[in-house]
């Protein structure tokens, strides 16, 4: 049914859910009554340029790869052929734990991470907001920044100090963040995000790209993505290029 209250107003810009279950809470709000796209957005949103920033995996990350990439595809089709709600909710739930494992492991490949530092040693000056899948990834990251100088601090499930927050752009620049900074923070002064390794879900880079859309006078709004070729990222950085196409003045 509906949500009680005579007045209720729901906004997102996500609405669609990895699950496919988005209907429930378009349902409980009484449905759909406006919807604005990026070009309508133009006006309150920075313009955003897209970095590509290309790695190759070895021999042996691509075979992981691939067997998890096939366990995933196989999942998913027993998923969508379950018609018993119990029985695609451990699918369901399957699939998560086999993204998962996917994603940690496009988040930790070495050659990212280097390819990261050097990208981030180069904008040390700037705000940067980096994102990633893994804790460990970060972790080793900052390892890795502060033995070139690169002052950086670290913001996950593990690590949520608020103080740190207050802290960045006064006393270091680059923010590294794993899955606890995608929806929320409002900072129009940060122009600069970079990806590590993300998801399948459109819902993920959405927001990651919300955060360093906020306006402000003469902003462009930089994402750089490091994208391991032959993976699904390469289709990911696509259709954030698409985003940023629609952003265009």
């Amino acid at each position: 049914g509906h949500l009680e209250g005579r007045m209720v107003l729901g906004l997102t810009a996500t609405p669609r859910r990895f699950d496919g279950r988005e209907h429930l809470f378009l349902r409980a709000l009484g449905g759909v009554v406006y919807r604005a796209g990026y070009e309508r957005l133009r006006d309150w949103l920075a313009p955003l340029r897209v970095v590509p920033v290309l790695v190759s995996l070895t021999h042996n990350e691509m075979a992981r790869y691939s067997r998890l990439r096939r366990a995933l595809s196989r999942i998913a089709s027993l998923a969508s052929r379950e018609d018993d709600e119990e029985e695609r909710e451990v699918h369901l739930r399957a699939m998560l734990s086999v993204l998962s494992r996917l994603k940690q492991l496009l988040s930790e490949v070495p050659s990212k991470l280097e390819k990261t530092a050097d990208v981030l040693e180069d904008l040390s000056s700037q705000r940067v907001l980096v994102f990633s899948e893994s804790v460990r990834s970060i972790e080793r990251l900052k390892e890795l920044l502060e033995a070139r100088g690169v002052e950086a601090a670290t913001f996950h499930y593990r690590n949520r100090d608020l103080r740190t927050l207050k802290r960045w752009g006064r006393d270091f620049n680059v923010l590294l963040s794993c899955r606890a900074l995608e929806e929320g923070l409002d900072v129009p002064e940060c122009g600069v995000g970079l990806v590590i390794s993300g998801g399948l879900s459109p819902r993920q880079i959405i927001q990651r790209v919300g955060r360093i859309l906020r306006p402000k006078e003469e902003k462009v709004a930089r994402l750089y993505m490091l994208v391991a070729q032959g993976t699904y990222e390469v289709k990911l950085l696509s259709r954030v290029m698409g985003i940023a196409r629609r952003l265009a003045r």
